[in-house]
């Protein structure tokens, strides 16, 4: 039997150029790909180049506009994610042997949840002090492959989406809440009728639609749009509004918990049973969840699940 030949003079693939091809078949862009894998742009396009050029084949489709996989490029796409998952993967367990979890974790909270999760941090810095956390705080709809995000999480149905993996956290209600100096200086608030003749806060989205308020009848839930004392974008000026006494605002339950117990803000209409809006966490697909990842997870969920008035 002849020996097997070897070609030498053709080099090894680079992990590197291959996690860069991944980012950029993810993202759809060379430059969110170089800010994703920490690189410049320029770096990038050569990674590509050397791929293709070591294959001998066009794995990007290349326009002014976009970035498109090839056929050979999703092909060959699978096999670069398996490939480079298992290795990392690898390489993560054998770093953290032993050890505490570690390393930088990007999460993308929706605004509505912020309040709630924001004041834990401490507390989770001191149980997992080797963690990294970038938090984004925002109402947009996110793809965690594509904005480069380790977990997204948001309230209510999300679209599906075979290369996601989507997890029930916990739930939470939006309940009405005022001011003991609010209800004090107009009066306490005994039914829902009550609740139409009263100064609303009231939340804009970034689209520009105005969420009513969501109330309870005998046919399910209708909606009311309160007559508005102030509009707000974003749900730190809402709870804060409330807290101070400028009107009536529906907010998280679980949001609104901690200052309930403060005395700060009472729970209008308790006894309204309110639509439960489920929680979820947005995950890439992958084969296994590095500690880090899983730590994050499951300490908001538990913040989720702590308990209700």
């Amino acid at each position: 039997m002849s020996p097997v030949q070897i070609d030498s003079s053709r080099k090894s693939i680079s992990i590197s150029d291959i996690e860069a091809f991944i980012a950029v078949a993810q993202t759809q862009s060379f430059t969110r790909a170089a800010e994703q894998t920490a690189s410049t742009k320029s770096s990038i396009g050569k990674a590509i180049k050397r791929l293709e050029s070591h294959l001998n084949v066009r794995l990007l489709q290349r326009t002014t506009r976009a970035v498109r996989l090839t056929e050979d490029g999703e092909i060959y796409l699978e096999a670069a994610r398996s490939a480079v998952e298992g290795l990392l993967h690898a390489k993560a367990e054998f770093s953290v042997r032993g050890s505490e979890p570690s390393g930088r974790v990007r999460v993308d909270v929706a605004a509505g949840l912020g309040n709630l999760i924001v004041p834990t941090l401490g507390r989770f810095h001191r149980q997992f002090p080797q963690i990294n956390l970038e938090l984004g705080i925002n109402d947009r709809p996110s793809n965690p492959v594509a904005d480069g995000w380790d977990l997204v999480i948001r309230i209510g149905e999300l679209p599906s989406d075979g290369g996601l993996v989507v997890r029930k956290l916990g739930s939470v209600e939006r309940c009405f809440y005022a001011s003991p100096d609010y209800l004090e200086r107009y009066g306490v608030v005994e039914n829902i009728d009550d609740l139409r003749d009263r100064d609303g806060i009231v939340f804009k989205s970034p689209s520009g639609h105005m969420w009513p308020w969501s109330v309870p009848d005998a046919a399910g839930f209708i909606e009311i749009m309160p007559s508005a004392v102030l509009i707000v974008s974003d749900s730190r000026t809402m709870l804060d509004a409330t807290v101070a006494g400028v009107g009536i605002a529906q907010l998280y339950n679980k949001v609104a918990l901690p200052y309930v117990r403060a005395g700060s803000l009472i729970h209008l209409l308790p006894e309204l049973k309110m639509i439960e809006r489920t929680v979820h966490a947005i995950i890439p697909v992958g084969r296994r969840m590095p500690a880090r990842i899983r730590a994050v997870l499951e300490h908001i969920s538990q913040v989720l699940n702590e308990g209700t008035e």
